[in-house]
């Protein structure tokens, strides 16, 4: 699975996206890749678009409208992060130093596991935004990773 990044994310972002992913095959990429594994379209108030980008599935902030937008035009199959009832993943409880993740409903991953509903506590360091703490949990989700986020501090 190759995860390509579009837009504006901190500086530790992908290391973080590594560092959840290291037990799996996926890996960071500049672009996507043509037959090697599933493309994952990770957007953050991206400032432009690709001529046709082929992916499997886009992960992105519900209130990042150019990103919505993006995944509309391009018809990639997203997984919406966000504080609305209509988010996939959200974050039911914050406090400085914790919060707990959410996915609201079923999804399936791209290696086809179904994922049912859960609420899972992880501890907080303040280095990311709400909005980049999703998109790392939806990452971990996606890859059928979730059991990997309560190992890390973000």
């Amino acid at each position: 699975m190759n995860f390509i990044l579009t837009g504006s994310f901190p500086t530790d972002f992908s290391n973080t996206i590594n560092q959840l992913l290291n037990s799996t095959s996926a890996k960071l990429c500049t672009s996507p890749q043509k037959n090697n594994g599933k493309n994952v379209w990770v957007l953050s108030h991206p400032r432009f678009s690709f001529v046709r980008p082929m992916f499997d599935a886009a992960l992105l902030c519900s209130h990042d409208k150019l990103a919505v937008r993006l995944a509309c035009k391009f018809a990639v199959p997203s997984l919406t992060c966000g504080f609305s009832t209509h988010d996939t993943v959200t974050l039911s409880s914050i406090t400085p130093d914790s919060a707990v993740v959410c996915l609201q409903r079923s999804f399936t991953t791209l290696d086809g596991t179904v994922c049912e509903p859960f609420e899972l506590p992880i501890k907080l360091s303040g280095r990311f935004s709400n909005d980049h703490l999703l998109l790392l949990c939806a990452c971990a989700i996606i890859c059928s990773q979730s059991s990997q986020l309560n190992n890390i501090i973000f």
